[in-house]
């Protein structure tokens, strides 16, 4: 039994949506030294603005001392904590995923309907 087009479609664009639906950002509660610390671990990915007003996300190297080192696309930064103005970490969020999946899955099943029977596809097109 051939899937219809719409669903080779359909299919990755759920996934790509699931797996970036599933986390959020969420601000720490305070930036001194030690909720960063305790807080932010190597390989987390946050986001940091500077008391200067300037933003950067990177994923977290390691905090060495005073400073947290990231990585970013042109390589290694290090940010002072001192300088850190707020702070947040990219999160799991129950919320977000149950309700994207929820959508998905209605989308989903309109898509079904919609292409059973060669009937027109969502797009348009007569699906194969």
């Amino acid at each position: 039994m051939d899937l219809p087009v719409c669903r080779f479609i359909y299919i990755p664009v759920c996934l790509v949506l699931i797996l970036n639906g599933c986390t959020s950002l969420r601000p720490l509660p305070g930036v001194d030294d030690t909720t960063i610390r305790a807080s932010v671990n190597a390989g987390d990915k946050v986001s940091v603005v500077r008391k200067d007003g300037s933003a950067r996300s990177l994923k977290v190297v390691r905090i060495d001392g005073d400073t947290l080192i990231g990585e970013v696309r042109e390589g290694q930064i290090q940010i002072p904590l001192s300088d850190i103005k707020e702070m947040k970490t990219r999160e799991f969020s129950i919320g977000r995923t149950v309700g994207l999946t929820a959508g998905l899955l209605f989308v989903g099943g309109l898509i079904e309907v919609m292409t059973s029977e060669s009937e027109p596809c969502c797009i348009g097109i007569t699906c194969l």
